[in-house]
């Protein structure tokens, strides 16, 4: 991998500034603005390709684990080094590949959480920064939820009955620094947001990434053969552990909603070892380990 993105943890800031500059370099980038999250910062996809078959990756859902931001501007950088240069990427001609495959990247879906986690208050709007405080008693690193308090990845309308009825089981009944899924489903702009994207173009697959465990989420639609074919490939390649996810997990997430709205193959990858935030030195190792099965899912 050229030195071009630093293995650094990205404020929302330095990741649009990172987003720039690499469309600036390799200028086969489409940049989107896809929606805003709820302080008003623009989300942004990039996509490689133009063919209408796509696979779409996600990243930094949950406020600390922006590492996972780290990770996929690794494999954004990676990928277009190999098609500036006409080169393979793990054993994959991207060139070539492109040409009946486009990749949708979402380096960041939860800004606001990512700045909150990484105690960068100056980023969030003035009036907000009480709030999060009250909320979280001061320890940011804790914080997944988005500016609002919402945890985007239980706020999707997937099994949503459910999914309430297991948080007031477990007395998560309102705004907070992670798990509740809030008031009403699609509530938050991130979530409507990153639906409407996924509606617009209709991804083959989708794939989540988060931090940690180790393992690869999938099964949300049990019946989804392709679905599961594809964990399998992605278990061999990476070492991670195969799972269906339960209670908390099992519904409300973006790659449940996903599977159930579309009828095709969701991941939600969890990536690396150890207790969120992860550190930012494991970015490198992590990315060892995954980048054959992210190169993999890329073109399936």
């Amino acid at each position: 991998m050229e030195e071009f993105i630093g293995v650094k943890a990205y404020t929302s800031k330095e990741c649009d500034n990172t987003i720039h500059n690499l469309c600036i370099k390799y200028n086969f980038i489409k940049k989107i603005c896809f929606g805003s999250s709820a302080s008003g910062k623009k989300l942004y996809a990039l996509r490689l390709g133009e063919s209408k078959d796509s696979t779409l990756f996600v990243a930094s859902v949950h406020g600390n684990e922006y590492i996972t931001t780290t990770l996929l501007l690794m494999f954004i950088n990676d990928i277009c080094n190999s098609v500036s240069k006409k080169a393979f990427f793990c054993g994959i001609d991207f060139c070539r590949a492109l040409r009946q495959k486009s990749i949708v990247f979402i380096p960041m879906l939860n800004p606001d959480g990512c700045d909150i986690a990484q105690n960068y208050t100056e980023l969030l709007p003035t009036n907000k920064v009480k709030m999060v405080n009250q909320i979280c008693g001061g320890n940011y690193s804790k914080w997944k939820a988005n500016l609002n308090g919402v945890d985007i990845n239980h706020n999707f309308p997937a099994d949503w009955e459910r999914l309430k009825s297991i948080e007031k089981s477990r007395g998560i009944l309102t705004y907070s620094c992670g798990m509740f899924g809030g008031f009403s489903a699609a509530s938050e702009p991130e979530t409507v947001a990153l639906m409407t994207l996924c509606r617009l173009i209709k991804p083959s697959s989708a794939i989540a990434l988060h931090t940690q465990g180790e393992v690869i989420y999938y099964g949300y639609n049990k019946y989804n053969r392709a679905e599961t074919q594809m964990a399998e490939i992605f278990s061999m390649l990476s070492g991670y552990a195969l799972s269906t996810p339960d209670y908390l997990s099992s519904c409300g997430g973006f790659k449940d909603w996903f599977s159930c709205f579309f009828n095709k193959p969701g991941f939600t990858v969890e990536c690396g070892f150890g207790c969120n935030p992860l550190p930012i030195s494991d970015a490198v190792a992590i990315y060892k380990k995954i980048k054959e099965m992210l190169a993999v899912a890329a073109i399936m």
